[in-house]
């Protein structure tokens, strides 16, 4: 993919970079639109971290490839609020219901799990639609910003969680730096909220 270049003569993923390590950006993005657009904010920051790496080159990841989607993903009040969105404003009502109805089992499923085995524990992610992610260009920093160098391992570490999985970091640490901002943002100190099940149950029953 091409990455353009700004009248400044920086590319833009450069541009980028710099508007993301610079936290009072995120932070003003995010004071003047979260209570009134909180998913346009959660969009707005989203695009940013794409500019940035939208090229991975080194990337064994491929449309339809969803191992790393049956891991538990914890999510921001933020990135809640985009999923929402996407789901009311996109998915028929029957779609709507099997999200919910597999988001019922799996909190049941969980429940029944000690703290250990749920850290561990291999679950697909209830918005997987024939193997590929139905909220896309919604989804969460933490789902976006993974990277894997050997798919073949991921498929292995589905059936054993020991296994070494190969990610990029670069994408994982700038995801750690953004969600800290979005979180310094909304006057929170723990690192995240809700698993995407707990945050589609709290808005869909």
């Amino acid at each position: 993919m091409e990455n353009k270049t700004s009248s400044n003569g920086m590319s833009n993923s450069e541009e980028n970079k710099q508007l993301i390590h610079d936290h009072a950006f995120i932070l003003n993005i995010i004071k003047i639109i979260r209570d009134r657009e909180p998913a346009k904010a959660a969009m707005m920051i989203q695009q940013i971290f794409d500019g940035i790496y939208n090229d991975m080159p080194d990337t064994d990841c491929a449309n339809g490839c969803s191992w790393c989607c049956n891991s538990r993903v914890f999510i921001t009040r933020l990135e809640a609020k985009a999923i929402e969105a996407h789901i009311r404003h996109r998915f028929k009502k029957d779609q709507v219901d099997t999200v919910v109805d597999r988001s019922k089992k799996i909190k049941k499923k969980f429940q029944k799990l000690t703290k250990d085995e749920r850290l561990i524990a291999r679950e697909p992610c209830p918005l997987l639609f024939d193997g590929r992610c139905s909220i896309y260009s919604s989804r969460p920093l933490s789902c976006r910003s993974t990277f894997s160098t050997n798919s073949k391992a991921c498929e292995a570490g589905d059936q054993d969680p020991m296994t070494n999985i190969p990610i990029i970091l670069g994408p994982k640490n700038m995801s750690a730096e953004m969600t800290a901002a979005i979180l310094m943002a909304e006057g929170k100190q723990e690192e995240y909220e809700l698993t995407i099940p707990e945050a589609i149950l709290k808005k869909f029953k």
